[in-house]
């Protein structure tokens, strides 16, 4: 629970000058021009693509965040003993994220336009990229220290379901 939370916090941290700060710069036929991950979502509004921008924001942007402070959440109640019964709810929900974050695609992405554009324009890589690998790195890791056999056991040790049925 300790690696999670100091990870969460390490990835949440680091958002902020991930989104903000320029990831790369191209220069083609004189012109310079970079551009942040906030950047990209405004040009995309900007030129009708909307619903591309949407998915950018919500599967670059949104789902990381809520999934980083989400973990930070859990091992914060887990490292203070803070349980209590709406963590199982909570948790279930924290559970299906793990499926729609998409840092690592658009990471990928970032790296095969850059290997696109090496022939044609001078590339300059920025601190924006280097924030934002340490921020996927910092969401990777803080999934990967959250033990959630532990996380499930304990709560269902600590909030047994009572129910009248058989099903149960």
């Amino acid at each position: 629970m300790e690696r999670s939370f100091n990870w969460s916090l390490a990835g949440l941290i680091l958002m902020l000058p991930a989104i903000l700060l320029p990831i790369m710069g191209v220069t083609l036929a004189g012109q310079f021009h970079q551009a942040s991950l906030f950047d990209c979502i405004l040009v995309l509004i900007d030129r009708g693509f909307f619903m591309i921008a949407c998915l950018v924001f919500l599967f670059a942007i949104a789902v990381p965040i809520v999934r980083l402070s989400g973990a930070l959440y859990l091992s914060y109640c887990f490292k203070f003993k803070r349980l209590k019964p709406s963590l199982l709810s909570f948790f279930r929900a924290y559970h299906h994220l793990d499926h729609w974050a998409m840092l690592n695609v658009f990471m990928l992405g970032i790296v095969v336009s850059m290997y696109k554009l090496l022939d044609d324009t001078e590339l300059s890589v920025n601190l924006g990229l280097l924030s934002f690998s340490l921020w996927l790195i910092c969401s990777t890791m803080s999934a990967a220290a959250l033990d959630q056999d532990y996380i499930w056991d304990k709560l269902e040790r600590a909030f047994p379901r009572s129910c009248d049925d058989e099903y149960c």
